[in-house]
């Protein structure tokens, strides 16, 4: 389909996929870049091609109908056609972006194939596979080797190096301010401060971890028939999910998660949840329990319906900058944790009709 982004992000928003961050950045970057100056720097930086580019054509999600040793269609996220001034000849770009999402199954593989088939009718090929983490791809694994298109891996941090030449434009602004707001630009620079907090960062895990040990450990374990804990990597869970908890199961759909939240525009928070999936099947009984909870002016409980789309939750929690008046910071955190489990306790047990 042509580029028009404007009915096209209401395309994706009303026809919501798995990745509806990377489908709308897509779509922003495309038209962003839809100028032939845009497309001539584009080609110099990071091809190291001078090109004077006419006919400039930009499409995105375009169909190609699979070939015959394809397992389906192939459809780049982006594809950029325009023709050389000088040389007269076509060049075709396939662009994949990726944010958190993994390639699909011969995907790069897929899309050569289909240049392949342009590059025989004399065009000029490239594949770009456009990522926010390192994911390196081997060349031989995806082109074979008769074949001129070029494979560019590119991280959208340098992407967004990139573009701030441009930032005079208003589209350019708009994608760059964006782009700060889900964190692509991130610097590849350390600070004076990040070598602080490296050469400090086991203390803080050491006292997250203290928190959630003892006596925490063990009223979260009562929750559960088997006195066992689902054990995560919580290193893991701070880098990917800015959480370092501890969790429990009270069946399939219900579960009690206890432990620390990094907030992107607060402080962190020491939380306490009681969590039900949509599938519980007294789920809207449950609902309606939770917002009387919720309601109530003498606690401190909220619902939770973002976190996790498939799961409720009945929270409560309480900024880590309200311990630090405490003569011991972790036991007084420990304590909270510890009423605050009793508290869910005394909710479950006060809705005995309820088969939580």
């Amino acid at each position: 389909m042509e580029l028009k982004m404007f009915s096209n992000i209401f395309y994706l928003l009303k026809n919501a996929s798995n990745e509806p961050r990377e489908d709308y950045l897509t779509e922003i970057f495309a038209e962003t870049i839809n100028e032939n100056q845009l497309v001539k720097s584009f080609m110099k930086i990071f091809m190291s091609k001078n090109i004077e580019p006419s006919g400039l054509k930009i499409n995105t999600q375009q169909t190609f109908n699979k070939l015959d040793w394809h397992i389906c269609d192939s459809r780049p996220d982006i594809v950029i056609r325009f023709f050389d001034n000088q040389s007269k000849r076509e060049n075709v770009l396939f662009i994949e972006c990726k944010l958190n999402a993994a390639e699909g199954n011969q995907q790069l593989k897929r899309y050569a194939d289909h240049l392949k088939l342009l590059e025989d009718r004399g065009g000029a090929t490239y594949l770009i596979y456009l990522t926010e983490y390192h994911d390196v791809k081997k060349e031989e694994d995806i082109l074979d080797t008769n074949v001129d298109t070029k494979f560019i891996q590119i991280r959208w941090y340098q992407i967004y190096n990139w573009l701030k030449e441009f930032d005079n434009d208003r589209l350019v602004k708009n994608l760059l301010t964006y782009m700060e707001e889900i964190e692509l630009n991130k610097s590849r620079n350390f600070t004076p401060q990040d070598i602080h907090v490296i050469q400090n960062i086991q203390k803080p895990l050491d006292l997250l971890e203290e928190s959630l040990a003892g006596e925490v450990d063990d009223v979260l374990k009562e929750f559960t028939s088997t006195g066992k804990i689902k054990i995560r990597d919580r290193y893991n869970q701070l880098v990917r999910d800015f959480k370092y908890t501890r969790q429990t199961y009270i069946s399939d759909y219900t579960s009690v998660e206890v432990g620390f939240w990094i907030l992107e525009d607060d402080y962190p928070v020491a939380s306490t949840t009681l969590w039900i999936h949509r599938d519980h099947g007294e789920y809207i009984k449950i609902e309606k329990a939770f917002d009387k909870y919720s309601n109530d002016a003498s606690n401190d409980f909220s619902i939770d319906r973002e976190t996790y789309s498939d799961w409720i939750g009945l929270n409560i929690d309480k900024s880590l900058l309200d311990f630090l008046n405490d003569g011991d910071h972790v036991g007084a955190i420990q304590d909270y944790f510890i009423a605050s489990m009793k508290s869910i306790k005394e909710i479950i047990g006060n809705n005995e009709d309820i088969n939580f």
